[in-house]
């Protein structure tokens, strides 16, 4: 019922096109409140006290503490808990205050790119979007990393900044921000762009420094041990330490399959990224690449950051755990999934043929029901990444009947979802 009601949106307008942002927010919207208000009927509200909420609750109520050996909350920066502690609310008002700066968030990625209201639909049906309206630091990172993306696209460099900052004070992204503004930097150097061009990538370097050295002194402040986060990643099993593709993860086998599905994304991302700078600087006789990644620096960032996340899980963490939320929960993968429109057909093939023997050593050779199973997962991918670069002004019904099918699923995943997590069992 709750799937048919939000679905009657799609009839209402031309949802393949861009439209106002109150024209597109509506059915999104609407949907992201359905499930929140369903999930807070069905649970009772101690049960969203889950995982990392137990932690950012903890910082909010008593401040960052340090022991060397548990785990501490240190290891949370502090952008979320203090901003939960700054508007003094209740779990259920912050939970809509999350909601609305996931929307702030969209509003402007729709602003800048220009998305179609379906892209905006099939954002809010992910299955990991219930996070935005979880007391979770998916709302102000999504938030702060849309900025980023709005400031690279118009140029509107203040913008950018403080993006950065506030995106460096909520996750501990330093060390994916800062290496993919040095790339940006050395295409730019490459490509024979002046330094005005690029100096606000420098810019940007420095106040994600800054911004880590302010979250290392606040945390002093409390705890009187400097780089304190990074003392306490030893404690949740965080360290330098390579693992085969074929390396578990948390929760159940779906679960485990997005996880797996996302490291393909990421590795994939990089493979591709390669590629374009080959063909930019190295092979210059080649056809010049048509897609984004070529010509478009906000782009690039984006598969990136793709990149750069499944890289750090790859070399800092013993498994995959929490890297589905990592990137199906960021504006970066909205651009990813946006980027195929108009692309050559060859660089689509190949994105696809790298992405399918990724599968092979991410464990798809185990055993045929994995194998199945990640084909599943794989054709939903592809169906999402079809349908949000559609762009006929009028859809006809075979796609149409596409959309419908994959908005049930999706939906319908994440409630499924909604009641693991709030079942206390592992989603992201």
């Amino acid at each position: 019922m709750l799937i048919s009601a939000n679905l009657l949106f799609l009839n209402a307008m031309n949802i393949a096109q861009p439209n106002s942002f109150l024209k597109s927010i509506w059915g999104p919207f609407l949907l992201s409140i359905s499930l929140f208000i369903a999930a807070f009927l069905k649970f009772d509200s101690t049960e969203f006290i889950r995982w990392d909420t137990i932690h950012y609750l903890n910082i909010r109520f008593n401040g960052y503490s340090f022991n060397p050996c548990a785990h501490v909350n240190v290891a949370f920066f502090p952008l979320f808990p203090y901003l939960m502690k700054a508007v003094n609310l209740s779990f259920i008002y912050i939970c809509l205050l999350n909601l609305l700066l996931f929307y702030t968030g969209i509003y402007f990625l729709h602003k800048a790119f220009k998305l179609s209201t379906l892209s905006i639909w099939l954002i809010a049906a992910l299955p990991t979007s219930f996070f935005f309206f979880m007391l979770y630091s998916e709302s102000v990172f999504f938030l702060s990393a849309a900025l980023i993306l709005y400031g690279l696209k118009t140029e509107r460099y203040p913008i950018l900044y403080l993006g950065v900052f506030l995106a460096a004070l909520a996750r501990p992204v330093i060390s994916i921000l800062i290496p993919a503004f040095i790339i940006l930097i050395i295409w730019d150097v490459l490509d024979q762009k002046k330094f005005y061009q690029y100096k606000h990538y420098l810019i940007s370097i420095l106040i994600a420094i800054a911004s880590l050295l302010l979250v290392s002194w606040f945390q002093y402040t409390q705890t009187n041990t400097w780089w304190a986060m990074f003392k306490a990643q030893s404690c949740w099993d965080h360290y330098f330490s390579i693992k085969g593709l074929s390396a578990n993860s948390w929760g159940k086998p779906i679960i485990q399959r997005l996880d797996k599905i996302s490291v393909a994304i990421g590795l994939c991302s990089a493979f591709l990224l390669i590629i374009a700078f080959y063909k930019a600087f190295i092979n210059k006789k080649s056809k010049p690449l048509k897609h984004p990644i070529a010509t478009s620096a906000v782009y690039r960032f984006s598969f990136l950051y793709i990149a750069g996340i499944t890289l750090s899980i790859w070399m800092f963490q013993n498994d995959w755990h929490s890297l589905n939320r990592y990137i199906w929960c960021s504006p970066f993968i909205v651009l990813f999934l946006n980027s195929w429109k108009n692309t050559d057909k060859s660089f689509i093939k190949t994105a696809v043929y790298i992405y399918l023997l990724l599968l092979i050593p991410l464990g798809a050779y185990t055993h045929i029901q994995v194998l199945l199973s990640l084909l599943a997962v794989s054709i939903w991918l592809i169906s999402l990444i079809y349908i949000s670069n559609i762009q006929d002004s009028k859809i006809n019904s075979y796609k149409y009947a596409l959309i419908i099918a994959l908005s049930i699923i999706c939906i319908y995943t994440q409630w499924y979802f909604i009641e693991l997590f709030l079942s206390n069992n592992w989603v992201g």
